[in-house]
């Protein structure tokens, strides 16, 4: 006689993923499956609970000025460029940091490195500014930048939108050049925000949106409408919200800006 199989005790609970997060007003025992009633380094990921990723230490490098920025380059050959911006020098790493700026900047600690690349032909430019030094532009070849030519305005923040460089000069001017050109900046190309008297902050593109402006209390959009170079954008009044702290404060995910206010709220802008 063949024995019988024992039969499975059912489960004493099913938790599912704990998409509510933590609750700790209730007891542990009122929970519902998808809540924890502690947690500690863990986060929801594709539908599961993991353990919170960690940092580590890609370099030990020591520029010797504090950093204010960085960048991944994409040379020509695909390879990425990670490029550095400190207050004294522009550093690339290629199995080791150089620091390819071909004079020491004299950039504070508030005025950040920001970073743009415009691909004219073959050739990936990526454009330095800090609101201070000289724009300076890298093509990925050589050990030194170069001063990007035709006098080229300061900007404390740069993108890039419809082939062109786009930035902006506090507290009201955003200046742009000639369709993929670095060497051409018509004195006519630009569009100066004081209808509110909020400073510009910070620039940003947003793909088909156009260009977006952050001021401190108000946002703009700017959209290309052709024709000639100094009426190439318009720019209209998003509307009344706060702003980010710096340039540095907006990130872009998935279309979407996401900054931090000097207040210390955190805003988002599709």
């Amino acid at each position: 006689m063949a024995e019988k199989p024992l039969e499975e005790a059912p489960p004493l609970a099913v938790f599912t993923t704990p998409k509510r997060g933590v609750i700790r007003s209730i007891s542990a025992q009122e929970l519902p499956p998808d809540a924890l009633y502690d947690a500690s380094n863990v986060v929801v990921r594709t539908a599961q609970l993991q353990a919170r990723p960690g940092l580590t230490q890609f370099d030990a490098q020591v520029f010797g000025a504090r950093p204010t920025g960085c960048t991944l380059y994409q040379s020509p050959g695909g390879a990425t460029i990670p490029v550095v911006g400190t207050r004294t020098g522009i550093w690339k790493y290629d199995t080791t940091w150089t620091n390819i700026a071909d004079t020491t900047l004299i950039a504070s600690d508030i005025q950040l490195s920001r970073f743009a690349i415009l691909a004219i032909g073959t050739v990936n430019y990526l454009v330095h500014v800090n609101g201070i030094d000289a724009p300076r532009q890298w093509d990925g070849i050589g050990a030194l930048t170069t001063l990007v030519t035709g006098n080229p305005p300061d900007w404390s923040d740069i993108t890039t939108a419809f082939d062109r460089v786009v930035g902006i000069v506090p507290p009201y001017t955003v200046r742009w050049g000639e369709a993929l050109r670095l060497d051409l900046w018509n004195e006519l190309n630009f569009r100066t925000l004081s209808d509110t008297p909020d400073p510009l902050v910070a620039i940003s593109n947003l793909g088909t949106v156009g260009i977006v402006c952050y001021k401190r209390a108000t946002i703009w959009n700017g959209y290309q409408v052709g024709g000639p170079s100094s009426s190439a954008f318009k720019f209209e009044l998003r509307g009344y919200f706060e702003g980010p702290a710096s340039p540095a404060a907006v990130v872009q995910a998935n279309g979407i800006d996401y900054y931090m206010t000097p207040s210390g709220r955190i805003g988002a802008y599709d």
